[in-house]
């Protein structure tokens, strides 16, 4: 026998379930609303990444970082025959670091306001040079003048100098150096137009040291301190590779770019001096890589990383022996 009752109980129940599934149906539609297959926001534009040769006014293979807030969002390679598309959120202002075998790593920034899609062509200007290296003067007793020539006729990028000497020599030294900007060195990393922020460095170093930048070409240095455009160096620790090596090592600060610099060095010898004694003069460039995820401006400058030689992959020397009489 049919019960109405009943019947009113089923239907109830059926309602109330069918209810519940379309409040479940509308509470997970909400949660992808706005996000995309990738999880990037529905306010996104297409990034067009590519790199070009200003050398040779050309389009060229690259491999590159696309940054923002400090954070790398994505690396890749982009080669010189296509743009490299990226899905990216808009209202950020980002960094594309690029480089190849051939050039330096270069930063370009761009700020993204939009949904159209960005062309974020970087422009390799700092192709890695050779080195010509020429000495004046000689080892010829105890207190010795030299004067280290370097020249390139492309870049050679924030140059390191190495000695190795033997049992005779004391030591060999250069004079403190500095960094030279065209403009004023700033410590910030990027500018945030659209809230009118800086992303300022943090502060690694004792008072009146510390990081900073030179707009004008994206340089980075470690200051003991920064006035206007001078900043005095600090000095540099000994590649991995030249621990064994070197005696010592000094950070110029210089860069060339189709360019010569000449560097004093002072060396002092012992009393007692043969024709064993000599003095190695090695020459490193330096590169920037990835240094930290959790750092304002996180690419550092290294003459190596791995064991691999960044920048020039080959290490220039110049060898000067001991001239003079031998004492005893």
């Amino acid at each position: 026998m049919y019960k109405k009752g009943n019947g009113f109980i089923t239907a109830g129940f059926i309602f109330f379930f069918l209810l519940a599934i379309g409040i479940l149906a509308i509470f997970l539609l909400s949660g992808n609303i706005g996000k995309t297959k990738d999880n990037i926001p529905s306010q996104s534009t297409k990034l067009l990444i590519r790199g070009l040769s200003e050398i040779e006014n050309n389009y060229t293979d690259v491999n590159y970082s696309l940054e923002y807030n400090g954070k790398t969002y994505q690396e890749g390679f982009a080669t010189k025959d296509a743009f490299e598309e990226v899905n990216a959120p808009i209202n950020q202002t980002y960094s594309l670091y690029c480089w190849n075998k051939d050039f330096y790593v270069r930063r370009a920034v761009f700020p993204v306001r939009d949904a159209e899609a960005y062309d974020l062509t970087c422009s390799l200007n700092e192709k890695i040079g050779d080195l010509n290296l020429s000495v004046e003067g000689n080892l010829t007793s105890k207190l010795n003048k030299l004067k280290l020539n370097i020249s390139t006729k492309d870049t050679f990028k924030k140059v390191v100098i190495c000695f190795s000497w033997g049992t005779g020599i004391i030591d060999a030294t250069l004079p403190e150096q500095n960094a030279r900007c065209d403009g004023n060195w700033v410590n910030w990393s990027s500018y945030h137009p659209e809230n009118g922020t800086y992303d300022y460095y943090q502060k690694e170093y004792p008072e009146g040291e510390g990081i900073y930048r030179c707009p004008s070409d994206d340089s980075v240095e470690k200051c003991k301190y920064a006035i206007g455009s001078v900043c005095r160096v600090i000095g540099t620790e000994k590649p991995l590779s030249y621990k064994s090596i070197a005696d010592s090592c000094y950070y110029t600060g210089r860069t060339l770019k189709n360019s010569s610099e000449v560097f004093d060095i002072e060396v002092k010898m012992l009393d007692i001096r043969n024709k064993l004694d000599y003095l190695d003069i090695y020459i490193l460039d330096q590169d920037r890589i990835k240094y930290s995820e959790d750092t304002i401006g996180g690419w550092r400058y290294f003459t190596e990383s791995g064991g691999e030689n960044l920048g020039n992959k080959e290490d220039y020397y110049i060898h000067i022996p001991y001239t003079g009489q031998e004492t005893y």
